[in-house]
Parts: structure tokens; C-alpha cells; sequence
């Protein structure tokens, strides 16, 4: 029964990070809307807006979705049993690319999400603690760059947004603010 609920719970939390909510009047993290996780968030960035870094920022959409797939991939070798050489800086690059390799960057997130999610849907027990604190611990790490990636996606939509009569009104600023910091 604990390793069902164990199982159940991390498939379900990994889902609503990565694909948004299944049932949008019940979320655990994610806003109701739906497509509210990573990859729903990445819909309608464009390869360009995924490679700003923002003013007083580190790093980009892109280099965030590179670092979630490295640690997706470095995590699965790990449970497996394998001793992945730990390379965290690079992790962060995401290199050069066009549209086309921001389309593939995502479908791979996708892909090696849906791997963890599998493998964590195949499990019989979670008694291994460095094994089931790996999987927790993706949760968090997931959590943590949807927080990153949707504040990243509301900052580069608005600085590449058609300019408007509306928006040097104060009042346009105020919402704009408002739908940004509502949209955490």
C-alpha cells in the first residue's frame, strides 16, 4: 500500500510539473489553467525569446530546460546503478540553436520526463532511500524551474511584445505587473 501511494504520488506531482494539471479543479502545484507546467509554459516561446537572459538574471528559458534534461538524464543513470560523472556547470548550456533545435530541446524534455516517469511507474518498492530521495528530490528540482521558467516566460513576453499605445499607461504597466506575478 506505501509503495502504491509512494508511486502514485510522484507520477502525479512529476505530471502536473511537466504537463499541468489532469484534473484542473484539483492541483498540488500548478495553477488551474491548464498546460500550466514546464512544458505548457514553453508553448509559444519562440527560440529567440528562449535564449534572453533577462537584466540582473543567470540564465534563460533554454538554460533551464537544458539543466531540467540533464538532471532527468543524470538521475536515471544513477537508479540505475550506473555513476554518472557530475558535470552541473555545463549542464546550464544550451548552445546555439535555431527554431527547429528549440522544438527538439522540448520534445526531449518531454521524452526524458516521461522516462522518469516510467521508471518511477515500474518500481515495485521505494525502500531504497537514496533511490526514493532521488525521485522526491526531482520533484522538487522540477518545482523549482517551473517557478523560474514561467516568471523567465512572463519577463521575455513582455519585453518582446508589440509595442502599444496601451502600454506606457501606468495603469497597462499595473496589470501587466499584476498578470505577471499572478501567473506564479
Amino acid at each position: 500500500m506505501v509503495h502504491s501511494t509512494m508511486r502514485n504520488t510522484l507520477e502525479t506531482l512529476l505530471n502536473e510539473l511537466y504537463e499541468g494539471p489532469a484534473n484542473p479543479n484539483k492541483t498540488w502545484v500548478v495553477s488551474s489553467q491548464p498546460g500550466s507546467g514546464i512544458l505548457g509554459t514553453l508553448r509559444g516561446i519562440s527560440a529567440e525569446q528562449a535564449k534572453l537572459v533577462p537584466q540582473g538574471l543567470s540564465h534563460s528559458i533554454a538554460e533551464h530546460i537544458a539543466h531540467l534534461h540533464y538532471s532527468i538524464d543524470h538521475a536515471l543513470a544513477a537508479i540505475r546503478g550506473d555513476t554518472p560523472i557530475s558535470d552541473w556547470k555545463s549542464s546550464w548550456n544550451a548552445g546555439d540553436f535555431d527554431e527547429c533545435a528549440w522544438q527538439r530541446m522540448q520534445r526531449n524534455l518531454r521524452e526524458a520526463q516521461l522516462r522518469l516517469r516510467m521508471d518511477i511507474h515500474d518500481r515495485q518498492n521505494f525502500e531504497h532511500f537514496e533511490m526514493t530521495a532521488g525521485f522526491i528530490a526531482a520533484v522538487a528540482h522540477a518545482a523549482y524551474h517551473l517557478g523560474c521558467v514561467r516568471q523567465l516566460a512572463a519577463i521575455v513576453r513582455s519585453q518582446t511584445a508589440p509595442a502599444s499605445a496601451d502600454v506606457s499607461s501606468p495603469r497597462a504597466s499595473g496589470s501587466r505587473a499584476h498578470a505577471a506575478s499572478a501567473a506564479n
